[in-house]
């Protein structure tokens, strides 16, 4: 309303029609969102999506990696191994361990100890008053901005982890292999 009458102060001299237009245009970009605002969000949501799929895909390669540690340590400690066979198999082991170590660290939570945004941010706060104070709809892309940021970051190490991961499985089994061919 106070779009409205200030409005029609500036064009009084003119004309209330004119007035009034102004007062609707003005109103009217007051309620447009900022453009900006829904592409940070999708950003958001986008990374929100690929968090989720590093996930889902650390899951399965530690399942597989935890399967094959544990088949290892069982043949290694069961079954009575030559020096060169033993050797290759408890290396094996050695490695698909430090993959299972990788991958449990893309599957770790990551909370920052200082800052942060959405929830880690309303957890830090003193209260709702303090949580309201800090969700001015001016700041809105910023906020949103610092989010897709940290959002990605997380995403990009997670996937680089991954990559890890994988990389010492696949040595792990070519351990296996050349064990296998050294016992044969």
């Amino acid at each position: 309303m106070s779009l409205l009458n200030d409005a029609r102060q500036h064009y009084s001299s003119c004309d209330s029609a004119r007035a009034s237009a102004a007062a609707l245009i003005a109103i009217g970009h007051a309620l447009t969102p900022d453009p900006r605002v829904a592409e940070l969000q999708a950003e958001a949501t986008a990374a929100r999506i690929e968090l989720a799929r590093s996930d889902a895909k650390a899951g399965i390669a530690l399942a597989f990696a935890g399967t094959g540690f544990t088949v290892l340590v069982a043949i290694g400690t069961l079954a009575h191994q030559s020096g060169p066979a033993r050797v290759g198999l408890w290396l094996a082991t050695t490695v698909l361990a430090a993959a299972c170590s990788v991958l449990l660290w893309v599957i770790k939570p990551y909370i920052p100890r200082r800052g942060g945004t959405g929830f880690v941010a309303h957890a830090a706060a003193s209260g709702p008053t303090e949580i309201l104070s800090t969700l001015d709809v001016g700041e809105r892309h910023h906020r949103l901005a610092a989010e897709v940021h940290r959002l990605s970051g997380i995403a990009a190490r997670k996937y680089r982890r991954i990559d890890w991961g994988l990389y010492l499985m696949q040595a792990s089994l070519v351990i296996i292999v050349m064990t296998l061919l050294l016992k044969g």
